[in-house]
């Protein structure tokens, strides 16, 4: 259980060194997107990989789906409170800006057809719904639905494996 702590802290060191050199950006989010479904992956992995080497006598598909779920779920919780932290404490800029980037598409997008009120009611609904909170909630749920997929593929694997060795 030590590997997904190990790529979580990994993940967040990354996030960081990112974040301090200057390199947080919209390219950058991508990017960081795709490595924490990767780092997923490989706790997931190496978490059921780990315990079917440990415990040949327990090598169940459902075995399998439970350790590589339990491991990738470490990984997302860990993820997704530094999120929160990193969001409300040392990037709270992020929100701001792209709040107002997406209040600006808004009313971009209506044009001259938006009264004062409508602007407002754009404003609100925005800011209301983009939050730091409901943002790691979705990152959350997401990252969790990832894990069971891969866990469920890795249980299929090695127990494949195991059916062939």
């Amino acid at each position: 259980m030590m590997l997904p702590l190990f790529f979580a802290f990994s993940a967040i060191v990354i996030r960081l060194a990112l974040f301090y050199l200057g390199y947080e950006n919209q390219d950058s989010a991508r990017y960081l997107i795709l490595m924490h479904i990767l780092l997923i992956l490989l706790s997931v992995f190496f978490s059921a990989l780990n315990h079917a080497k440990a415990n040949p006598d327990k090598r169940h598909f459902t075995n399998h789906l439970k350790i590589g779920f339990k491991g990738g779920s470490v990984y997302t919780i860990i993820i997704t409170g530094f999120l929160m932290l990193f969001y409300k404490v040392i990037n709270e800029d992020t929100f701001t800006a792209k709040r107002e980037f997406l209040i600006a598409q808004q009313i971009e997008a209506g044009g001259a057809n938006l009264d004062e009120s409508a602007i407002e009611a754009v404003r609100t609904n925005i800011e209301s719904f983009f939050t730091v909170f409901n943002y790691c909630t979705i990152t959350f749920i997401g990252f969790l639905v990832i894990t069971f997929m891969y866990s469920a593929g890795v249980a299929l694997l090695l127990r494949f494996m195991q059916r062939n060795s």
